[in-house]
């Protein structure tokens, strides 16, 4: 009887080495695209850290801390109260009335979010899911002074509310015009989250 020699074992080392060529045409492609890009690119910096002109370019340090120093005198914190329905486990109560099931009582929550002052008189725009139910509203300055705000109105579905403070002369940055801006362009995210959290009323930066 004679056995039939398998062509799998011949085959095996051509299979091998024709992947590997395949793996090595597309690295080398990969790289030739990479470098062409690179090249012809209108919003990478011809160099480490410049910046081109013409709005096509990207922001660089001194561009964002000039923003941040512009900008943070007029960003503050939003601290909204709200009152809910909570169980009380309270273990004397139980003992004494003999009671399996916990009372309920109204307790007040906080919820807290930023907000930028855009008018000197004390206009204040924030989110309107941080103040949304909000029984009392409070708003901390850049100097540490917290007044209560009044809410001029909301619309859920843009999120966005308009407080209102006594004050004269404050500082503020003036609304841009949104007609002006382009899908792609850098954006800088100003915001005074955390300063329940941090006791520090210095804005956070992000770009």
């Amino acid at each position: 009887m004679r056995y039939r020699e398998s062509r799998s074992p011949r085959a095996f080392p051509w299979l091998i080495g024709a992947l590997f060529g395949l793996c090595l045409a597309l690295l080398v492609v990969s790289i030739m695209l990479l470098v062409k890009i690179r090249q012809g690119s209108q919003f990478l910096p011809a160099s480490p850290g410049a910046v081109l002109n013409g709005g096509t370019g990207i922001f660089d340090r001194d561009a964002i801390v000039a923003a941040r120093r512009r900008v943070s005198p007029s960003v503050v914190s939003v601290t909204a109260y709200r009152t809910q329905m909570v169980y009380a486990w309270d273990a004397e109560f139980f003992q004494r009335y003999q009671i399996r099931r916990p009372r309920r009582q109204l307790q007040k929550f906080p919820s807290y979010g930023s907000g930028i002052i855009v008018n000197p008189d004390g206009y204040i725009l924030t989110n309107a899911h941080v103040i949304q139910n909000a029984e009392e509203i409070y708003v901390t300055l850049t100097d540490s002074i917290e007044v209560q705000a009044a809410l001029i109105g909301s619309v859920t579905r843009f999120d966005l509310a308009l407080l209102k403070i006594e004050g004269k002369n404050l500082p503020y940055s003036p609304l841009g015009d949104s007609d002006n801006l382009e899908i792609g362009e850098p954006v800088i995210a100003i915001g005074s989250p955390f300063t329940y959290l941090f006791n520090d009323n210095q804005p956070t930066v992000t770009a």
